[in-house]
């Protein structure tokens, strides 16, 4: 199985459909990405696993212990595990508020 090869947002072509592919990334959020989990993500609203992992300054195995845990709501398609970004900002919010509470 061949994956396309990692790309930041300034290096993913332009225009497809009328969209800016760039818009497609926050890549201050989630950093380089597939241009297939790129593409899903802004279908879905769903991203994969290692990003959100990635963002949270966690690991993957402890993302998944989490979502184990019932701590962040995740959702496994086909063979990837995945978390909506909605999830992910409450999932933030909660943490905020347990160490400032």
């Amino acid at each position: 199985m061949s994956h396309a090869p990692l790309a930041s947002a300034a290096s993913l072509p332009l225009p497809l459909g009328g969209d800016d592919w760039r818009s497609l990334v926050d890549t201050e959020r989630y950093g380089p990405m597939t241009l297939d989990d790129a593409s899903f993500l802004r279908l879905t609203g769903l991203v994969k696993l290692r990003y959100v992992a990635r963002h949270l300054g966690i690991t993957s195995t402890d993302l998944r212990n989490r979502i184990a845990a019932g701590r962040i709501r995740g959702r496994k398609v086909a063979s990837s595990w995945f978390v909506s970004e909605s999830e992910i900002e409450r999932y933030q919010q909660r943490r905020v508020v347990r160490r400032t509470g």
